[in-house]
């Protein structure tokens, strides 16, 4: 067993394992991390913190397939408690002040809980969540430090602010014209917090109380749950795009590999027919005359395709040879118009072989390093920037297709599993500098060999 805290301005790392000293301990949880975790049964996942400004928020199916998965899911005191508030009917386990507020609709806004801060490790904060404010002044109203009025203004001047600009300081600031507070009502704020401090950080204090009972929160976690056909293709996309492990500490996902292999592996339109006719054929099997049956069964046959069909799926060449041959017209028209209903889910599943290849997945992270090498080098220099011309040209080097002959370079592209030819070069894209610097290094070798 093992338990995943993911935490950062709320509660750091130390502060975590001072509690659970075995607890792994990871930056506040991202889109793709749950799927990247791939916690199991007897695993906890505690969610305290979690990005969603800077880059995608965790996804709630994400947090249905740890549970799916076996994992006992908690969360509290941030996006912790906004997710277990949402799904605590399917089984995450939510804990504290927070998720009971969000849980029974005192609070219904994300930014509650928001603050800006700094980098890892210190995760130094430059804002003050919402609710702690909103906690604070409520503990010093019952406790007669000021009446209700001034915490209800306090608490609307705070909302006011963005939450990037959210301080006890700023709310002073934007009192000074409000009737409601005075200087001494921030005076007798700061005096009950100096007394209580317990109720100055709702957040914290949260997390602490969570950490501190997590055996019995995760025997409860998960007990809601049952797992049906829930997943949709984007759920697919995510196990494929996050899963692979790393190389030299790179992440490499299976999608990725998949990917590269599409564009580069010589033998890959091969694989790519295998695939889509055992898929037609529906018995696991890439049979060419049993998917013409099924074809046939649903009115497709050669006969049956159209002038317009055969021009839209093959090229002139093959429209004057297939005279010969119609059924070979039918399932190329097959092959290239085949979509994968789980997207690239199905290739890593039916090419494993591929998507684990050592030598693709060294590729995938030397393109990776060299791209972010490239991108130090001046502002703007990124693999976005390329231009589609070098691109095309590279790819029809790539598979011996003139780059200027639209209809067989498409073709090429269908015949690997892309919709299109800028599906391909978008596939491509990441791994384009790689391969210029290959070959450089590859002629200057040439050149040190030939000079005498």
């Amino acid at each position: 067993m093992s338990i995943h805290v993911f935490a950062g301005p709320t509660l750091p790392a130390d502060a975590v394992r001072a509690i659970v000293p075995e607890a792994v301990v990871h930056p506040p949880v991202a889109h793709g991390d749950l799927p990247r975790l791939a916690a199991g049964p007897g695993d906890v996942v505690v969610i305290i913190d979690g990005y969603y400004h800077q880059t995608g928020a965790v996804r709630h199916k994400e947090i249905l397939g740890s549970l799916a998965a076996g994992a006992r899911v908690v969360g509290c005191s941030s996006m912790g408690a906004l997710r277990a508030a949402e799904l605590h009917p399917f089984g995450m386990a939510g804990s504290g002040v927070v998720f009971a507020m969000y849980r029974d609709g005192v609070l219904d806004a994300d930014d509650e809980v928001a603050l800006a801060h700094g980098e890892a490790p210190e995760y130094r904060p430059f804002s003050e969540p919402l609710v702690n404010i909103r906690h604070a002044v409520a503990a010093a109203g019952r406790a007669g430090a000021i009446d209700a009025g001034e915490a209800a203004a306090c608490v609307d001047l705070a909302r006011a602010l963005p939450y990037q600009s959210r301080s006890w300081r700023a709310v002073e600031r934007c009192a000074e014209g409000d009737s409601r507070l005075t200087a001494e009502s921030f005076r007798n704020i700061r005096s009950f917090l100096a007394a209580h401090p317990e109720h100055a950080d709702v957040k914290a204090a949260d997390a602490q109380a969570t950490l501190g009972n997590l055996a019995g929160l995760a025997t409860t976690a998960g007990s809601g749950w049952a797992a049906g056909s829930w997943r949709n293709r984007a759920c697919y996309a995510w196990e494929a795009e996050f899963t692979g492990g790393t190389v030299e500490n790179r992440p490499v996902s299976r999608a990725a590999v998949l990917r590269y292999l599409q564009v580069h592996h010589p033998a890959f339109p091969g694989r790519w027919r295998a695939v889509v006719l055992a898929a037609i054929a529906g018995d696991g099997r890439p049979s060419r005359s049993r998917a013409l049956e099924v074809a046939a069964g649903h009115g497709l046959t050669a006969r049956s395709l159209t002038a317009a069909q055969k021009s839209a799926w093959l090229t002139p060449r093959e429209i004057r040879e297939f005279d010969e041959a119609p059924d070979e017209s039918l399932v190329r028209v097959l092959v290239r118009s085949y979509r994968p209903p789980r997207g690239v889910w199905d290739l890593v599943r039916a090419m494993p072989d591929l998507a684990d290849d050592p030598e693709a997945r060294r590729a995938v992270a030397e393109s990776s390093a060299i791209n972010d090498e490239v991108a130090t080098w001046r502002t703007g220099w990124s693999t976005t920037r390329l231009g589609s011309a070098p691109l095309t040209a590279h790819l029809g080097v790539l598979w011996g297709v003139p780059a200027q002959d639209a209809p067989s370079l498409l073709a090429a592209a269908r015949d690997r599993g892309f919709a299109s030819v800028g599906e391909a070069l978008s596939a491509l894209r990441p791994h384009f500098l790689r391969s210029r610097f290959r070959a450089a290094e590859a002629a200057s070798a040439r050149a040190g060999v030939n000079r005498p």
